[in-house]
Formats: C-alpha cells, sequence, structure tokens
C-alpha cells in the first residue's frame, strides 16, 4: 500500500473519530438540557405552577410545589423589613408592603415560578419571579407591572428594583417601571 493511501485512510479515521465524538458530546448535551441539571434563565419562558402557604413579608413568600415547601425570595428587587430578627430594623413601609402582598397574594393561590439563574440564595431560599398569572409576552412591561409580583411591588412604591448578580433578567424592565 502506498504511503499516500496509508495518509488518506488515517485522515478518514480521524475524520471518524472527531465526527463521532463531536456527536456524543451533542447527545449528551440534549440528555442534560431535557434533564433539568442545567441551569435554565428567564429566556427559558418556563413557568412552575406553585401554591401559596403563606406570605413571609414583601419579598418573601411560603410556598408548595411538587418537590415540597420552600422559603422562596422575590428576586430583583428590595422590599423593606417587617419581620426582621433585630426588631429596630422593622419600619411601617415594611409592614406596608407585607399587607400589600398579602391583600393580592392569598394562601392556597396558585402562581407561577419562572427561574432566572440562580437557583438558591446563601439563607438556601428560592430565588424566583413570580408571576399571578402566566403572561402572554413575559418581556411586555406591561404585562410585568400588572400578573409579576415583583413588578407590581415596584409599580405601586412597595419595593425598589436591586441588582442581584447573575439574576438579573427583569432590571431594566424594573428600572423602567419605578
Amino acid at each position: 500500500m502506498s504511503n499516500n493511501k496509508r495518509a488518506m485512510q488515517k485522515k478518514n479515521k480521524i475524520r471518524a473519530s472527531v465526527f463521532v465524538a463531536a456527536l456524543v458530546v451533542a447527545i449528551a448535551v440534549s440528555a442534560v438540557m431535557a434533564s433539568g441539571l442545567l441551569s435554565s434563565n428567564a429566556d427559558s419562558q418556563e413557568f412552575q405552577p406553585a401554591q401559596v402557604v403563606r406570605v413571609v413579608d414583601g419579598d418573601t413568600l411560603i410556598v408548595r410545589t411538587s418537590g415540597g415547601e420552600d422559603r422562596l425570595r422575590l428576586i430583583g428587587i428590595d422590599a423593606p423589613e417587617s419581620v426582621h430578627a433585630d426588631e429596630s430594623r422593622n419600619t411601617e413601609e415594611g409592614v406596608a408592603a407585607s399587607n400589600f402582598v398579602k391583600s393580592i397574594v392569598q394562601p392556597g393561590q396558585t402562581v407561577y415560578l419562572q427561574k432566572d439563574i440562580t437557583n438558591r440564595d446563601q439563607y438556601d431560599r428560592l430565588l424566583r419571579y413570580v408571576w399571578l398569572e402566566v403572561p402572554d409576552d413575559p418581556w411586555d412591561i406591561n404585562e410585568v407591572r400588572t400578573k409579576m409580583l415583583n413588578g407590581i411591588l415596584v409599580d405601586k412604591g412597595h419595593a425598589k428594583p436591586k441588582r442581584y448578580e447573575p439574576d438579573t433578567a427583569y432590571n431594566d424592565i424594573f428600572d423602567a417601571i419605578k
């Protein structure tokens, strides 16, 4: 067999090996994405139903999902304190924010959770945007200010937009609402 023919066979084997490796990687990535092991972001437009167990304060809820009960922190916003262990940090504005949330979110109510990048914070709270109903267009400012609890709180002056990197998908909209 000539050297040219051997070289050509070797190149073809290498090409075939690279193709097979790329195919295996593509299949593996697809399987991991489908299993939900990789983080999604707010662009995924996945809305997980949850039942409200109770309102803790202006930016924290207890919710029940198929995975059980969780403390949930509304991301992208910051409401004044109302139930902080250090009572000197609690404010009348915090009590008003908490009461406002309690007036629009009731125990047993179904809400829809939307994840950004981070699943949980350092206190093991779920980090989510909370929709009162699934939006037609989650990037429409009017839907954010009327259907998303985080946006409603900013719109009504009970919370301020606050960037918590890397979960900032809606921060430009929150800034425009305030």
